[in-house]
């Protein structure tokens, strides 16, 4: 029969983190506690500095997400308002993890280039409010031994930072270069692509209760639903229209017609009595009938006027 001792030397498996104490009970044995926790780790999305051309011409310096999982390429409100970008109007959803759906109102095309200015591509993007929270989501240290800094994509990658940009697959697997580098004694990998060398892979981080995922998702409830699609589906309301207005719709009823081809024809309206043009009409035939003799002697351009007449 195997026993117990209290005496036997403590048992501390390899990669424990925790605290073991020693305590006496009242009846003199010993009393060990151990209290355990796991470290949690934390994966490291990669980011790049690029550069994105602005609605004045300029390259302006912005910080983007890697994402080769996405099939499209988003920016954030406030970096779309910074660059003055043009915007177009859409209504289409992007769905995500577990069909989580985000309805898109908006896209811009831009222009984004490295620090080089050796690599540029022109790609569209979907405007959202944010695209995620601050990359990573933890700072922590890490010694690059003889990689050169410089060489990084983003110098500043174990920093949290913002995020303006998300490229996806469409741009993600074209700026990949050869080359690539385990950084020593950690899980960290660095790749080359033409922004320069981008840090992926795990890291420890202490007090990492929340798991992190990129993935955009908008929470809306059926109230919020609801309202949002009866506001694509209302009516514009009707304009009020003002005395000119009422005019010239009377004024069309009275005088329209339409021709044998189908076309309409309308009087044009006045706003002051014709009279007040006085006897223009014999100058205007003078004039009309000036352009038709410099016209009989150029025959070509007597067609192209006529033609010209016909089609209006």
């Amino acid at each position: 029969m195997s026993q117990l001792s209290a005496k036997a030397s403590l048992f501390k498996p390899i990669n424990y983190i925790g605290e073991i104490s020693k305590e006496v009970s009242s009846q003199g044995v010993d009393v060990f506690t151990a209290t355990s926790y796991v470290k949690s780790k934390s994966v490291l999305l990669a980011t790049a500095i690029c550069f994105i051309r602005d609605s004045f011409g300029k390259m302006q310096e912005v910080r983007a997400l890697l994402d080769g999982g996405s099939t499209s390429n988003f920016i954030s409100q406030q970096c779309m308002n910074r660059l003055n970008l043009k915007r177009e109007k859409i209504n289409i959803l992007v769905s995500g993890l577990n069909n989580s759906e985000l309805t898109i109102k908006s896209r811009v095309n831009a222009t984004i280039a490295n620090r080089g200015n050796s690599y540029e591509t022109n790609a569209d993007f979907f405007v959202v409010p944010r695209i995620t929270d601050m990359i990573p989501s933890q700072p922590f240290n890490v010694s690059l031994g003889n990689f050169s800094r410089e060489k990084l994509a983003d110098e500043n990658f174990n920093i949290p930072g913002n995020i303006d940009l998300l490229l996806g697959a469409e741009i993600f697997y074209e700026i990949l270069l050869p080359g690539q580098t385990n950084l020593l004694n950690t899980k960290l990998i660095f790749q080359n692509t033409v922004f320069g060398y981008i840090a992926s892979g795990s890291i420890p981080v202490s007090n990492e209760n929340k798991p992190h995922c990129g993935l955009i998702k908008d929470n809306v409830d059926l109230e919020k639903t609801m309202r949002r699609f009866w506001e694509i589906e209302n009516v514009e309301p009707e304009t009020i229209k003002n005395k000119e207005t009422i005019i010239c719709e009377e004024h069309f009823q009275k005088n329209h017609a339409r021709d044998s081809t189908g076309r309409y024809i309308v009087s044009m309206p006045f706003k002051k009595d014709p009279n007040c043009l006085g006897q223009s009409k014999d100058i205007a035939l003078k004039k009309l009938n000036s352009l038709w003799n410099r016209l009989k002697r150029e025959p070509n351009y007597l067609k192209l006027y006529r033609d010209f007449l016909k089609r209006v």
